[in-house]
């Protein structure tokens, strides 16, 4: 089973990373989100082509510190951290 925290990062269909949500332990209903694919643009100092995906992030209903992971299979991590009240 896939955890409702994980979520996989596609090209079409072949899969070129992952998201993962490390939440507090009682949370529900935390989620990641787009509201479109990614597209492509210039990178802003080499000016080479690459993506840009806007994702959005929503806490769950626990109070506490969110951990969101995006991770490029066989490249880079970024993680985003949230202090949800």
């Amino acid at each position: 089973m896939v955890s409702p925290n994980y979520g996989l990062l596609k090209q079409g269909q072949m899969v070129v990373g992952h998201v993962a949500i490390d939440a507090p332990l009682d949370a529900t209903g935390q989620a990641v989100f787009t509201a479109a694919p990614s597209s492509i643009i210039n990178a802003p100092i080499t000016g080479v082509p690459t993506a840009r995906l806007t994702a959005f992030f929503q806490a769950g209903s626990a109070s506490g510190e969110y951990v969101v992971t995006f991770a490029l299979s066989g490249g880079d991590a970024v993680q985003m951290f949230v202090e949800a009240e």
